[in-house]
């Protein structure tokens, strides 16, 4: 069941949608889980703040794109004589039998058409404030695609401090063979201090060359 919304019940949605109370009493507010993964189970849930049942009053459920296309309507439901009827879309079910203040739509398994915002509406007297949500269904491979380019902190953690580690045992390796070589140079018997000291800046010439 898809029934779309003409001119005057547009006109209509956007009346109820500027209107506004100090009180706050009969804000109209709508809940999804935000983005799903296609195939998942999803939810659309409106929360009147007016017992619909005491107050015997219509509601409506619409979904409506970015596009500038009309919203859709996706549930209707209105009072009989002694009982509720309501018509929902085939790509929806209404999870409460009972009426009450609020009321969720369930999404088995969460398709690209159900993406969008939706619209919660309902006729009162009351002067009332209506709160869009919406619905976002992504692929696997869409969820996991930012995942793959982010570098876990952790690796970062680790990697930075083994390159450093690395330098500095080379480093320490280089000293201690320079310290080696001086240490034997001066350990030789018989050698002098001038000869000594001319080891010495030949071995630190030979290594700043090197």
């Amino acid at each position: 069941m898809k029934t779309h919304c003409g001119p005057c019940c547009l006109m209509g949605l956007l009346f109820f949608a500027m209107s506004r109370t100090v009180s706050g009493q009969h804000e109209i507010t709508c809940e999804t889980p935000g983005t799903v993964t296609e195939g998942d189970p999803a939810y659309v849930t409106c929360n009147y703040n007016l017992d619909l049942y005491t107050e015997r009053q219509d509601f409506y459920v619409y979904r409506f794109q970015d596009d500038g296309s009309l919203p859709v309507v996706i549930s209707i439901c209105s009072c009989e004589v002694a009982d509720w009827k309501c018509d929902v879309d085939s790509a929806y079910g209404l999870q409460a039998k009972t009426i009450s203040n609020e009321v969720t739509l369930e999404i088995e398994r969460a398709q690209r058409v159900h993406a969008g915002g939706y619209f919660c509406k309902v006729f009162s007297n009351a002067t009332l404030v209506y709160h869009n949500c919406s619905l976002g269904v992504k692929s696997r491979d869409e969820m996991n695609s930012t995942d793959d380019t982010i570098v876990p902190s952790s690796l970062l953690f680790y990697a930075v401090p083994a390159g450093v580690t690395m330098l500095f045992l080379v480093a320490l390796a280089i000293f201690a063979l320079i310290r080696r070589h001086r240490t034997s140079l001066a350990a030789c018997p018989g050698e002098t201090e001038g000869q000594l000291k001319a080891h010495l800046v030949d071995t630190d010439y030979l290594t700043q060359t090197a």
